[in-house]
């Protein structure tokens, strides 16, 4: 029993020193749980997202990890100048952690008996450090539009 306990220490410590060195060699990732807490503290409530999706490139550790959101902005509630989906848009573009975004379509629909408007943004999540998202830099602030 105490070689197994010796032998499975060995090699969580040999993982260990493998992960590490990974992530050297890879340099600064994608922080998926960054990007989806900015998404959550800057969407408007008017906002219901049917799709989230973070990709990433070709595993370089250079290459972009591309951001796709798919969901319905409601306008029932919202005065003329209060237009969420505009609002989200603005936020993402002001995003430190996201880089190109785009709105690629948007068309009149409804969703659970509601109309609205229904998108697709298409963007980059940047590869960030983790000591500049634990900095407070990046996503997790108590910012909303």
């Amino acid at each position: 029993m105490k070689q197994n306990g010796e032998r499975l220490r060995a090699t969580l410590v040999a993982l260990n020193a493998l992960e590490a060195c990974v992530q050297r060699e890879m340099g600064a990732g994608a922080d998926y749980r960054a990007a989806l807490q900015e998404i959550a503290a800057i969407a408007p409530e008017h906002i219901r997202f049917t799709k989230v999706q973070l990709r990433d490139g070709d595993g370089d550790g250079d290459a972009d990890t591309a951001l796709s959101l798919t969901g319905y902005a409601f306008d029932d509630g919202a005065d003329g100048l209060d237009r969420p989906l505009e609002r989200f848009m603005e936020a993402l573009e002001q995003s430190p952690i996201f880089a190109d975004t785009r709105l690629v379509t948007v068309q009149a629909s409804s969703f659970e008996q509601r109309s609205g408007r229904r998108f697709e943004i298409t963007g980059v999540l940047l590869h960030v450090p983790s000591e500049l998202l634990g900095a407070g830099l990046a996503a997790g602030g108590e910012r909303t539009p």
